[in-house]
């Protein structure tokens, strides 16, 4: 999967704002200080967490790896996200077509501005 650059700078929004997520496997990070080695097999600093403890090992410690990557979400999380906290009709969203991920990150972003900081469930067990 590939992130735009307008994609990364709302999604590091989000991150400032207060979305948080626990470290599960199936979730994009950027590494923006590109601490993680090797290299990321998508785009620079881009990774997909599958064995998610051992990105620890970079940082340190968990709220360090947390403090210092930011979460990119996918369309799915973030809809399932937006959808957990009624933000959006379910029906509206059945498709991709015509919702892009910047703009469902910016509903996202309003939504913690509205109502405070947002918890990413376990998407592994939703």
């Amino acid at each position: 999967m590939r992130f735009t650059n307008q994609e990364m700078t709302e999604a590091e929004k989000l991150h400032g704002l207060g979305l948080t997520w626990p470290l599960q496997s199936g979730l994009y990070i950027w590494d923006i200080q590109e601490k993680i080695k090797p290299g990321s097999p998508f785009q620079r600093g881009v990774y997909f967490l599958l064995e998610a403890d051992c990105f620890v090992d970079y940082f340190g410690d968990l709220q360090s790896l947390k403090d210092s990557v930011v979460w990119l979400p996918t369309w799915e999380q973030t809809i399932d996200l937006l959808r957990r906290d009624a933000v959006l009709d379910a029906s509206q969203f059945r498709s991709r077509q015509g919702y892009q991920l910047v703009e469902l990150y910016r509903q996202l972003a309003s939504q913690i501005l509205r109502c405070g900081p947002i918890e990413a469930p376990n998407f592994l067990t939703t």
